[in-house]
C-alpha cells in the first residue's frame, strides 16, 4: 500500500539523505499521524492526501505544545519539526500544499526547558562526551545516575 510516510521515504532515499535521516524523519512523520489520530479520529492511511487538510500551522503549534507538555526532551521535538519541515517541502513539491505551515515554526530553546530527569541525564552524558569520556563508562555513569534519581523519588 502506497502511504504518505512510504512516497516521503521515497522523497527522501531520492534526494541522497543518509539511511539513519530517512529512518528517523518517516518515523517521526509517523509519530505526528499517530498523535493526529488520536486528536482527531482521522487515520492518514483512510484519508490519504485529504489528511492534509489537517497540516497547518495551528495543528503543528498544537502537536508541539502536546510534545512540550509530555515532556518530550527539546531535541527529539526539534528533529521532529525538522522531519515535519521536509515533509512539508515534499508536499509542496508534489503540489499538495499551496503554502508552506511549517515557515513559522521554530525550534524549542534546549537551554531553557524545564528541568527533568530525562533533560537531566541527557546534558550529563553529553558533558561526559565533551570531557572524552568513554561510550562504556559514559553509559554506566548515566546508568547508575538514573538508579538514583529513581531511588530519590521513591523516598
Amino acid at each position: 500500500m502506497i502511504t504518505l510516510p512510504n512516497q516521503y521515504r521515497v522523497y527522501l532515499q531520492s534526494h541522497k539523505c543518509s539511511g539513519v535521516t530517512v529512518r528517523n524523519y518517516v518515523a517521526d512523520l509517523n509519530h505526528f499521524f499517530n498523535w493526529l489520530y488520536q486528536k482527531t479520529q482521522i487515520s492518514h492511511e483512510v484519508a490519504g492526501l485529504g489528511t492534509l487538510k489537517l497540516f497547518n500551522a495551528e495543528t503543528l503549534q498544537e502537536y508541539q505544545h502536546d510534545s512540550v507538555q509530555a515532556q518530550t526532551p527539546p531535541a527529539t521535538i526539534n528533529r521532529r519539526q525538522a522531519s515535519l519541515r521536509k515533509f512539508a517541502e515534499f508536499a509542496l513539491n508534489q503540489g499538495w500544499l499551496a503554502v508552506n505551515p511549517t515557515v513559522k515554526m521554530s525550534n524549542i530553546d534546549t537551554q531553557d526547558s524545564p528541568l527533568t530527569a530525562s533533560n537531566l541525564l541527557q546534558k550529563f552524558s553529553k558533558y561526559l562526551q565533551k570531557e572524552h569520556i568513554s561510550p562504556i563508562s559514559i553509559k554506566n555513569y548515566v546508568a547508575d545516575t538514573k538508579h538514583f534519581i529513581n531511588w530519590l523519588d521513591n523516598q
